[in-house]
């Protein structure tokens, strides 16, 4: 059982990534990274996303869990930089979180683990 979930789970982020780097141009790729932090990383009670731009409220946060299915889940807008999602309520394992400003044009999958 182990095997087919770690089997899943690099599907699942093969797939994400995939989508999102065909979606976005070569330029930004290497920027990405940059512009978003998600910490803590494992997280247990909240995940803070971080922006290097002020665009905490225009951006869309969409959460998946690792087979794909969209899970709805609180989140905060602390200030234009940042935003803390609440997954305390979230079962143990990774997760994908999908982020996207049509503005600016940022586009990107982030995995994390909640503990």
């Amino acid at each position: 059982m182990r095997m087919f979930r770690s089997v899943l789970m690099v599907v699942a982020v093969s797939l994400v990534s995939l989508a999102v780097a065909q979606e976005r141009p070569e330029s930004t790729s290497t920027d990405l990274s940059k512009q978003v932090k998600l910490y803590p990383n494992p997280a247990v009670e909240f995940l803070t996303v971080k922006f290097e731009t002020p665009q905490a409220r225009k951006v869309k946060l969409v959460l998946h869990n690792i087979i794909g299915s969209q899970l709805e889940t609180e989140s905060e807008v602390i200030d234009e930089y940042e935003v803390k999602i609440k997954v305390k309520d979230l079962s143990t394992g990774f997760y994908l979180l999908l982020v996207k400003n049509e503005e600016t044009g940022l586009k990107g999958a982030y995995k994390f683990l909640k503990k």
